[in-house]
């Protein structure tokens, strides 16, 4: 029975990942896809852009790297997207990651760009007081209702 389950075990991880053993990796099979919900309902074009990934990762439900998946194709199903370092004692000194990237909208260069330093483990600096925001921001965007408006203080 053990003979035939490796067998068998060996001849699905060919067809798989090809039959040089040497190359085979975890990442291989235990992929995520950042892909949000909205994405069900948006044309093939739309989807794309929306999507992100496939992503090779490491880890289980079971490790530090927490990555749990489906059993039937391995496909990552959970993870943490997003991750801190706090300094509690010096706020600019903490550190975050958030997957995929810094924005919701899939046109900026902000919406995966934190996707592979997630991936990898890394994180970046959690910019905090006003002075760190001030002194590393890249564009403000100031919102200000306009007159007419239904929008209201509350």
């Amino acid at each position: 029975m053990l003979i035939e389950t490796l067998t068998q075990a060996a001849t699905w991880l060919r067809e798989k990942m090809g039959p040089d053993m040497g190359t085979w990796s975890w990442g291989q099979l235990h992929q995520l896809r950042f892909e949000p919900a909205i994405a069900a309902l948006a044309d093939p074009a739309l989807k794309a852009q929306l999507s992100v990934g496939p992503l090779a990762l490491g880890g289980s439900a079971a490790s530090p790297a927490v990555a749990g998946y489906r059993a039937g194709d391995f496909a990552v199903n959970l993870s943490a997207s997003v991750r801190m370092v706090l300094d509690v004692g010096d706020w600019d000194r903490s550190q975050i990651i958030n997957a995929p990237g810094q924005s919701a909208d899939p046109t900026s260069p902000r919406y995966r760009d934190l996707v592979d330093p997630w991936a990898a483990g890394h994180y970046v600096p959690l910019q905090y007081s006003k002075s760190a925001v001030d002194r590393h921001a890249e564009t403000v965007l100031t919102l200000v209702p306009g007159r007419g408006s239904d929008v209201s203080a509350r």
